[in-house]
């Protein structure tokens, strides 16, 4: 007769599965409760909308797009607007029911929950990630970029903004929307806080490479058209001199754009 010798439900090493359980629901409440507060202040406003104009020229035979970290789906409806097909997922359920109703219900075309939970098996042309990374916890890193690679066509791209500085939240709470909440929890808004080195060996074991012709034409798209100070732009004809006067790209923000090849 074989004999199944069965762990008890009350050992040590199952006492601590449920206190890690128990604790990670804990930080699920707590990160929810901070990020209600932080989007409640923020509404509508739409941080990664600065990108959407150089997707367009970037990326001119792109037909499908998932969002990873669609916030208020602001970047998802510009999106379909110009007639792309968009998906995504967006960790705070508040701020779905609040700003994304029309993406989550018949046909749902936007998650609730975190990346790297995503239930979506398509594949994309592009896969967008930007300014959420960095609010992710260590512990789930390579699971989420994994999850982002798996969601990118053999040969697609990704582009992705990734702070690698700590946040003015934490450095001037005074300034937070979500203080007290950031204050009760003991968490932070960015988490992961890495330099660039780290996150392209990171993202090279999941088969995105750092694609440096798209990189060269996200700065001349810059100079040319959006004229975003932080990405370098020039005045013509400066203080009425005949000369054009020419800034150089700011390195602490260019550093946090990340445009991305799926090799395998």
């Amino acid at each position: 007769m074989n004999i199944v010798n069965k762990q008890s439900t009350n050992s040590p090493k199952n006492n601590r599965n449920i206190d890690f359980l128990s604790s990670q629901r804990d930080d699920d409440l707590q990160r929810e409760l901070v990020y209600t507060a932080y989007h409640e202040s923020r509404k509508e406003r739409c941080d990664g909308c600065r990108y959407v104009p150089f997707y367009k020229r970037m990326y001119p035979n792109v037909h499908s797009i998932f969002d990873a970290g669609a916030a208020n789906c602001g970047v998802m409806r510009l999106l379909e607007a110009k007639g792309l097909e968009v998906e995504g997922i967006e960790y705070s359920e508040w701020v779905v029911n609040n700003f994304c109703k029309e993406f989550y219900h018949d046909p749902v075309r936007v998650e609730v929950g975190p990346i790297h939970l995503s239930r979506n098996r398509k594949l994309f042309d592009l896969v967008l990630c930007t300014d959420v990374l960095e609010h992710i916890p260590l512990h789930d890193i390579s699971r989420t970029l994994q999850k982002i690679s798996s969601l990118v066509k053999q040969g697609g791209s990704a582009f992705l903004v990734i702070a690698s500085d700590p946040s003015k939240h934490e450095n001037h709470p005074e300034r937070s929307s979500a203080a007290v909440e950031l204050e009760q929890s003991g968490l932070k808004i960015h988490e992961t806080v890495k330099p660039r080195t780290w996150w392209l060996s990171e993202l090279s074991k999941y088969g995105l490479e750092e694609d440096k012709r798209k990189m060269a034409m996200f700065l001349q798209i810059n100079k040319e058209e959006v004229h975003d100070p932080r990405y370098g732009y020039s005045i013509n004809n400066f203080k009425n001199r005949g000369q054009n006067k020419v800034y150089a790209p700011n390195k602490r923000h260019v550093d946090r754009i990340y445009c991305l090849k799926k090799i395998y």
